[in-house]
Protein backbone atom coordinates (compact mmCIF):
# COMPACT_ATOMS: atom_id res chain seq x y z
CA UNK A 1 0.00 0.00 0.00
CA UNK A 2 1.23 3.47 -0.85
CA UNK A 3 0.97 6.18 1.78
CA UNK A 4 0.73 9.89 0.95
CA UNK A 5 0.80 12.86 3.27
CA UNK A 6 -1.50 15.76 2.45
CA UNK A 7 -1.97 19.12 4.15
CA UNK A 8 -5.48 20.26 4.98
CA UNK A 9 -6.81 23.04 7.15
CA UNK A 10 -8.37 22.41 10.54
CA UNK A 11 -11.75 23.34 9.11
CA UNK A 12 -11.46 20.74 6.34
CA UNK A 13 -10.30 18.11 8.85
CA UNK A 14 -13.32 18.82 11.06
CA UNK A 15 -15.68 18.46 8.11
CA UNK A 16 -14.05 15.20 7.04
CA UNK A 17 -14.20 13.90 10.59
CA UNK A 18 -17.93 14.68 10.72
CA UNK A 19 -18.47 12.67 7.51
CA UNK A 20 -16.32 9.74 8.64
CA UNK A 21 -18.12 6.71 10.02
CA UNK A 22 -16.86 5.17 13.27
CA UNK A 23 -15.51 2.00 11.66
CA UNK A 24 -14.20 3.77 8.54
CA UNK A 25 -10.64 4.78 7.69
CA UNK A 26 -9.95 8.10 6.02
CA UNK A 27 -8.97 6.19 2.87
CA UNK A 28 -12.37 4.48 2.88
CA UNK A 29 -14.05 7.84 3.49
CA UNK A 30 -12.30 9.38 0.48
CA UNK A 31 -13.30 6.42 -1.68
CA UNK A 32 -16.92 6.68 -0.52
CA UNK A 33 -17.31 10.42 -1.08
CA UNK A 34 -15.55 10.39 -4.46
CA UNK A 35 -17.45 7.39 -5.84
CA UNK A 36 -19.35 8.22 -8.99
CA UNK A 37 -22.96 7.16 -8.75
CA UNK A 38 -25.24 6.49 -11.67
CA UNK A 39 -27.84 9.24 -11.92
CA UNK A 40 -31.30 8.21 -10.79
CA UNK A 41 -34.06 8.31 -13.38
CA UNK A 42 -36.23 10.45 -11.11
CA UNK A 43 -33.62 13.24 -11.33
CA UNK A 44 -34.67 13.76 -14.93
CA UNK A 45 -38.40 14.01 -14.25
CA UNK A 46 -39.81 17.15 -15.84
CA UNK A 47 -36.58 18.04 -17.66
CA UNK A 48 -37.85 17.18 -21.14
CA UNK A 49 -40.21 19.82 -22.46
CA UNK A 50 -42.63 18.58 -25.12
CA UNK A 51 -45.81 19.72 -26.72
CA UNK A 52 -49.13 17.99 -26.12
CA UNK A 53 -49.03 16.78 -29.72
CA UNK A 54 -45.58 15.23 -29.24
CA UNK A 55 -46.70 13.53 -26.01
CA UNK A 56 -49.80 12.16 -27.73
CA UNK A 57 -47.67 10.75 -30.57
CA UNK A 58 -45.24 9.06 -28.18
CA UNK A 59 -48.04 7.52 -26.11
CA UNK A 60 -49.75 6.29 -29.29
CA UNK A 61 -46.52 4.60 -30.40
CA UNK A 62 -46.01 3.00 -26.98
CA UNK A 63 -49.57 1.67 -26.89
CA UNK A 64 -49.15 0.30 -30.41
CA UNK A 65 -46.00 -1.55 -29.39
CA UNK A 66 -47.61 -2.94 -26.23
CA UNK A 67 -50.63 -4.21 -28.15
CA UNK A 68 -48.38 -6.04 -30.63
CA UNK A 69 -46.86 -8.21 -27.88
CA UNK A 70 -48.30 -11.67 -27.55
CA UNK A 71 -48.90 -13.12 -24.12
CA UNK A 72 -48.48 -16.88 -23.68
Amino acid sequence: MVYKTISISGEVYSKLLALKRSNESFSDLFLRVTKKEKPKLRNFYGKWKMSDKEEESILKDINSLWSSWEMD
